[in-house]
């Protein structure tokens, strides 16, 4: 049997068929949909998704007013990415629908995303927001979309204060 390192392996473009394992009331192993954790874990309508997709990216978009309501998956999931798109505005730091080169701050299942605010969609807490072709995993803290896998590293040595090698070698010698 070849092994492969899961890095090789394809990303999956849809939440259906893949499973986690977990245990149950009775203590004994069980697998779990990954569909119903991103349904937010049952059957409850009271509950928000805790996983959510988004697909791209924006910087300070012009947001139309008004809902897009329309397009919806048939059997009342997401989005359906090839019809309207989920992005997150770095600029205004909130989730906003495109169709069409339009953005709204309001559509169907919209508060998934979180609260209704003047620039989009501000993220729930507690939620993992993937991007859906990158493999990318956010979760907001209050006041900041953070990556949780992948990037997490380059934003630490993004903030952090560069030393030169010379004060490296001083500190060392001392």
């Amino acid at each position: 049997m070849k092994k492969i390192r899961i890095s090789e392996l394809p990303l999956s473009e849809s939440l259906k068929g893949i499973f986690t394992i977990g245990v149950n009331e009775r203590n004994k192993s069980v697998k779990i949909p990954i569909e119903s954790i991103a349904a937010g874990g049952g059957t409850s309508t009271d509950r928000y998704p805790s996983v959510l997709p988004f697909d791209d990216y924006t910087e300070n978009a012009n947001i139309t007013q008004g809902s897009l309501m329309d397009d919806e998956d048939p059997n009342g999931g997401f989005p359906i990415a090839s019809q309207k798109e989920i992005v997150w505005d770095k600029a205004k730091e909130a989730f906003l629908c495109r169709k069409d080169g339009i953005y709204y701050s309001n559509w169907n299942n919209a508060d998934n995303y979180g609260e209704l605010s003047y620039s989009g969609r501000k993220p729930r807490e507690g939620v993992l927001f993937y991007h859906r072709t990158r493999g990318e995993a956010y979760t907001w803290n209050g006041t900041k979309l953070l990556p949780i896998v992948g990037s997490v590293k380059v934003e630490v040595i993004e903030n952090a204060t560069r030393i030169t090698e010379e004060e490296i070698d001083r500190i060392i010698n001392e």
